[in-house]
């Protein structure tokens, strides 16, 4: 595996598509606060968009984490940008679906729903030395993050970003960090429209990624 950092050029490409769901330019709905505590009546948090809400995966959702992530890879290599190796989350002996079932064991994945439809899932992690080797122990760390193509343009996605940095506030950690293909103008300008700041490049493999942080 080899590692390669690039600091960013100050002038960030801010333009481009929407690619995580959505037309091109803003997506368009109420900004509410997603909850930093879950009901201890339902163990599920509330995510203020469209009526999401989401809950620690178990066994039984691992199938619906894979479909979901399965659809976005799809959906992004149809536009010829780089995406999750097809199949990768489905095949019980992937690449992907090991690291949601190891997601899933250490209470990392999550599955978001709209009433008791699964429409999204992101991983939450409090390490991710692949990406950022070195860094402090001071943020949580999205991952796989993706949204159903049926449900895109409802918000669930930025909600769940509000709710990550929800859950760093309250587990005491500074920022909220994450990455995504280097190469992609749709989704880098989606993450810093959400607030992310871009901290650099790194080569991980024959992943080409941007590392962005936001403070919560």
């Amino acid at each position: 595996m080899r590692t390669r950092m690039v600091y960013p050029h100050p002038e960030l490409e801010r333009n481009g598509p929407f690619r995580l769901g959505h037309v091109r330019g803003r997506p368009h709905y109420p900004r509410c606060v997603a909850d930093k505590v879950a009901s201890r009546s339902t163990g599920r948090w509330e995510l203020g968009a469209h009526g999401a809400w989401i809950h620690r995966a178990r066994e039984k959702d691992l199938d619906l984490a894979a479909e979901i992530l399965e659809d976005a890879a799809a959906w992004v290599a149809s536009l010829g940008m780089p995406a999750w190796e097809a199949g990768s989350f489905r095949a019980p002996q992937g690449n992907g679906r090991a690291r949601l079932v190891d997601a899933m064991r250490a209470g990392d994945l999550y599955v978001a729903r709209i009433e008791d439809r699964a429409v999204a899932t992101v991983s939450l992690f409090v390490v991710d030395e692949r990406f950022w080797p070195g860094w402090p122990p001071d943020a949580l760390y999205v991952h796989k993050l993706a949204v159903r193509r049926r449900d895109a343009g409802l918000g669930v996605g930025e909600a769940i970003l509000r709710w990550a940095s929800a859950q760093a506030q309250a587990r005491g950690r500074r920022y909220v960090r994450l990455d995504c293909p280097r190469d992609d103008p749709g989704i880098r300008a989606y993450y810093e429209r959400a607030g992310y700041v871009h901290q650099g490049d790194v080569t991980v493999g024959s992943f080409d990624a941007a590392l962005y942080e936001r403070p919560v």
